[in-house]
């Protein structure tokens, strides 16, 4: 064995510009140099950590712009925070003081002042920081493209001009205009771009005032089709930027076919189902079969998603209810939806589930087949490598719950809405047994605080089992962003190509590299997310899809908030 002296160390490690490579290349250097406390004098081997200030200012920056300055910052250290979701940092609140919350949780709360909200989402506070929201200065405009060949104009508006901007000229995108289509057929260089009026106002105003102005020139102007490229009056809804939102007229024609059912949409999931879907429409499978459990498929913003949800209501075409069930897993059901999940897992379609469910059908011929069946449904979920986000929209009680696509078997997101209840027992049942000798009315009291203390929303996502709590009219808006980006280990293009079109995205919605710098293994993913920064790819809010493959049969991805 070769002794190893100091300057033979010195000059071996000269060689190498990594500790890795040096400990890798030659371990006898390496090793004599630990020992003998050498390495720490190899000073190119040191790696200094990258300024991150920057990225966590741009954190507090939304959240001043989110709240409008109502929560003070100025006791932040950024250069203690080693993680902009884990490391908690204090917050002072003109209320209640100082608390300690991540900045990754803190822009993406809705009421983030523990006090504020009293362990429980209360309507005023949360409507008080949504005013604080609507009250945030934007900067709106109205612009126009006037065709250099024939003179006709098209009027728009945005908050984000550079945006708006981008969006004409993206050529791929699901949802082409007409004005889309004819500006990248002419070319950009044959329009003429002017802003017609620009505006600062509150949130809360600024599109009613845009909406005015664009109706007004485009009456003016005369530019709706077949004068010009607007293909309406103009105007849109304030509540444009939570997906797609139908008009009154339709949504009376919707309420009027479903009567009754809006005071039901736990109990029937087939109504919020078609609610959420692109043009409201909700194609059920093996309708007549277990009927507890609704089995389908919906498009989210034109992707196709199956829908897996417990059902303890069904209306018949006249608002009547139908058929009432206990709002148990029973063995039909959860085969049911087994064999949809695996359906849905061959194809690589994405399953959505809607979890309502207290426990487990408890007769005699339901238990004979429940077991197995249980496993087989609790298999499919854990098993499908397909994108599988669980909603929330009732209780979700016990163990049945952990079999209905829970983070605890790999759900990659977990919405809840306010007033889902999430615990081990039905809070009615764990009074009877703690408190068995007490009066009707010291059970319902009892279990009244048993659900706040134990199954209430808040108390599960402080846990862990919910990542993100909803209000159920953002519930279309934060599905469809759940599979808006999808950043792939570039491996090649077929393969890339070949996951994108499983997972029905556009190609402007996979981030491809490999043409550039080959595959680099473990490095490519970070890559691609260095790649789609730097082209505007990731927005703030945006979900996205990361996966890698490795050697053999090794795989892994997730989902991230950006």
């Amino acid at each position: 064995m070769k002794k190893w002296s100091k300057e033979a160390c010195y000059i071996e490690a000269k060689k190498y510009n990594s500790k890795g490579d040096f400990r890798n290349k030659c371990r006898g250097a390496y090793r004599a140099a630990i020992k003998n406390g050498w390495l720490s004098e190899y000073t190119w081997f040191i790696k200094y950590k990258p300024d991150n200030t920057v990225f966590m200012q741009k954190y507090i920056d939304n959240a001043n712009k989110k709240y409008n300055g109502f929560y003070d910052y100025s006791q932040i250290n950024l250069e203690d925070i080693r993680n902009v979701s884990h490391t908690k940092v204090p917050i002072i609140c003109p209320e209640h003081g100082i608390f300690w919350q991540s900045l990754w949780s803190h822009v993406n709360c809705i009421c983030p002042c523990p006090l504020c909200r009293k362990g429980v989402y209360a309507k005023s506070n949360k409507n008080k920081i949504q005013t604080l929201i609507q009250d945030r200065i934007e900067h709106g405009v109205i612009y126009c493209y006037t065709d250099k060949l024939n003179g006709k104009k098209y009027v728009g508006q945005s908050i984000s001009e550079k945006r708006r901007i981008k969006d004409h000229l993206r050529e791929k995108q699901r949802h082409k205009t007409l004005f889309d289509k004819v500006l990248q057929k002419k070319g950009i260089e044959n329009f003429e771009y002017e802003i017609l009026f620009e505006t600062n106002e509150k949130r809360s105003e600024i599109f009613n005032i845009l909406n005015k102005k664009e109706k007004y020139y485009i009456k003016l102007f005369n530019s709706q089709v077949p004068n010009g490229y607007n293909i309406s009056q103009g105007g849109r809804s304030v509540n444009w930027m939570i997906g797609y939102k139908p008009t009154e007229e339709t949504l009376q024609k919707l309420r009027d076919s479903h009567k009754g059912k809006q005071s039901s949409m736990k109990g029937d999931p087939r109504y919020l189902l078609s609610e959420i879907s692109d043009g409201h429409v909700f194609f059920e499978t093996k309708k007549n079969y277990a009927k507890d459990m609704v089995t389908g498929f919906i498009q989210l913003n034109g992707m196709t998603v199956g829908a897996v949800a417990n059902c303890s209501e069904v209306y018949d075409e006249e608002g009547k209810k139908a058929e009432e069930f206990s709002g148990a897993l029973t063995a039909r059901g959860c085969n049911k939806a087994a064999e949809f999940v695996n359906f849905c897992d061959a194809f690589e379609i994405p399953v959505l589930s809607l979890t309502n469910v207290k426990g487990y059908a408890a007769t005699v011929c339901a238990e004979k087949g429940l077991a197995k069946a249980l496993a087989r449904m609790t298999m499919a979920f854990a098993d499908a490598t397909c994108p599988k986000v669980n909603l929330i929209t009732g209780n979700a009680i016990g163990s049945a719950y952990v079999t209905m696509n829970s983070k605890a078997i790999g759900a990659d997101f977990t919405y809840a809405w306010e007033d889902a209840k999430i615990g081990m027992m039905d809070g009615e049942l764990a009074a009877k047994i703690m408190y068995a000798d007490a009066s009707a009315d010291e059970l319902a009291a009892k279990a009244k605080e048993y659900d706040a203390l134990q199954s209430s929303v808040m108390t599960a996502a402080r846990r862990g089992y919910v990542d993100l709590i909803l209000d159920p009219a953002d519930t279309r808006k934060y599905l469809v962003d759940a599979f808006e980006l999808l950043i792939p280990h570039q491996a090649n293009k077929r393969i890339i190509d070949g996951v994108g079109k499983k997972l029905e995205l556009p190609e402007d919605k996979v981030i491809v590299t490999v043409q550039n710098h080959g595959n680099t293994s473990a490095a490519s993913v970070p890559l691609a997310v260095d790649y789609a920064i730097k082209n505007n790819k990731i927005k703030d809010n945006d979900i996205v899809v990361l996966e890698a493959l490795g050697g053999g049969l090794t795989w892994g991805s997730i989902i991230i908030k950006w």
